[in-house]
C-alpha cells in the first residue's frame, strides 16, 4: 500500500504543484520490493489525478500516461479504474459508460473497478458479488480478477487478515483469490512481476469470448 500512497501523493502534487517523491531508480535501490511493486506508484498517482478532476475523460487519460513506460501506463489505468468506483459508487450505468468510452484502457479500468468494489466492501463478501453481478456479463470476469487481486494484496499487506479471507464462503470470490495467489506465486520477482502476474491471472480467469456473451448467435 505504501507504493500506492507515494503515487497518490505525487498525483496530488501534480494537481496542486507541490514537491514530488523522486522516482529515479537509484533513489529506491535499498527498497527490496521496488522492482516488483513500483507500478503501483503510477496507479496511485492516476487515482489521485482522476479523483481531483472528478471525471475520466481523454485529457485525464493522457495526463496519467507515463512516457516511455507502457507498463506503468497500464498500471495508471488500473488506478483510474479504482477512482471511477469512488466517483460513481454503485451507479453501474455511469461506470459502464465511463469504461466503454475508453476501449484502449477498458481491461485495466475494469480490473481497477473490481479492486475498489472488493476493497470498499471487504467485510461483506456477498455484497461484492452482488455488485459485480449488476454489471454486464462481459465485464464480470475482469471485475472478479480485480476482486481477487484485492483479496490477495490485503493478505500481503496484513497477514493477520488471512483467516478472515479463508472463511469467505462465496465460491466465486474464493476461486478468484485462489487463482490470483496461484498467478502471483508462479511469476518470478523482478521488474516484470506486476504484469506477468496479471497476464497469468487473465489466462486463469479469462474474459468471455464473443460467442459466450449473451445475445451471441
Amino acid at each position: 500500500m505504501h507504493f500506492t500512497g507515494y503515487g497518490f501523493w505525487n498525483g496530488v502534487a501534480r494537481v496542486y504543484h507541490l514537491p514530488r517523491v523522486p522516482l529515479t531508480r537509484e533513489r529506491w535501490a535499498v527498497v527490496p520490493d521496488y522492482d516488483r511493486l513500483s507500478p503501483l506508484i503510477a496507479g496511485g498517482a492516476a487515482f489521485a489525478i482522476t479523483c481531483a478532476h472528478g471525471v475520466l475523460d481523454s485529457a485525464v487519460l493522457e495526463r496519467v500516461k507515463v512516457a516511455g513506460n507502457p507498463d506503468w501506463t497500464r498500471a495508471a489505468f488500473h488506478g483510474c479504474g479504482r477512482a471511477l468506483w469512488f466517483l460513481y459508487m454503485h451507479d453501474v450505468g455511469l461506470l459502464e459508460a465511463a469504461i466503454e468510452a475508453h476501449p484502449e484502457a477498458s481491461s485495466e479500468l475494469i480490473e481497477g473497478v473490481g479492486v475498489a468494489i472488493a476493497f470498499t466492501q471487504l467485510s461483506r463478501p456477498r455484497r461484492i458479488l452482488a455488485t459485480i453481478d449488476r454489471f454486464p456479463p462481459a465485464m464480470q470476469p475482469g471485475l472478479l480478477r480485480g476482486a481477487g487481486i484485492c483479496l490477495y494484496q490485503s493478505i500481503e499487506e496484513d497477514p493477520a487478515i488471512r483467516p478472515f479471507i479463508s472463511r469467505i464462503k462465496e465460491q466465486r470470490l474464493r476461486q478468484a483469490h485462489s487463482l490470483c495467489e496461484r498467478a502471483a506465486t508462479s511469476v518470478a520477482d523482478g521488474p516484470g512481476w506486476y504484469w506477468g502476474c496479471d497476464a497469468k491471472l487473465r489466462s486463469l480467469l479469462p474474459d468471455l469470448s464473443p460467442s459466450e456473451r449473451p445475445g451471441a448467435a
